[in-house]
């Protein structure tokens, strides 16, 4: 009886090493296999002759693993149009696939079931690129396309 159990002790705990990832070769997540991040504040500016900005867009991303949720604020027109809310309001989200972030955006200016897509990519730089892939129905001021840069934080 007690080989019997000396053997399966044995047995198992032959098991039990093998599984242990501790023993086990645990590649780390690399720059190609990790989510790239896309959270922070990020920024587009079109100054106009006077030195006043003539537009602005600006992206405010949460990223949590390949999931992203963000607010935009496009003003337009030296100010005369705004596509904003004051308050915390996620109107786009998407998702992190092949190092890009693809998603969905509405609106401030439209209903939230009226959703556009849209493709961001990281530039070299800390740079994000904005390309609006399919546009909402409804008014939007978001630019078609334009390049991002991150906002230091204080």
């Amino acid at each position: 009886m007690v080989t019997l159990f000396l053997s399966l002790f044995f047995v198992c705990s032959e098991i039990a090493a093998s599984l242990n990832p501790v023993d086990q070769d645990i590649k780390p997540a690399t720059a190609a296999t990790a989510p790239r991040r896309f959270e922070g504040t990020w920024k587009y500016v079109v100054m106009g002759e006077q030195g006043v900005p003539e537009s602005q867009f600006t992206l405010t991303l949460h990223q949590e693993g390949n999931r992203v949720k963000g607010q935009y604020c496009a003003i337009t027109q030296s100010g005369g149009k705004t596509d904003c809310d004051p308050d915390v309001i996620y109107n786009l989200t998407g998702t992190i696939h092949k190092g890009k972030l693809i998603g969905k955006f509405y609106s401030f200016f439209g209903m939230p079931k009226d959703k556009g897509s849209f493709e961001l990519s990281v530039l070299p730089g800390q740079r994000l690129q904005w390309t609006v892939t399919h546009p909402t129905k409804s008014v939007y001021y978001a630019p078609e396309h334009c390049v991002l840069k991150p906002v230091k934080q204080p």
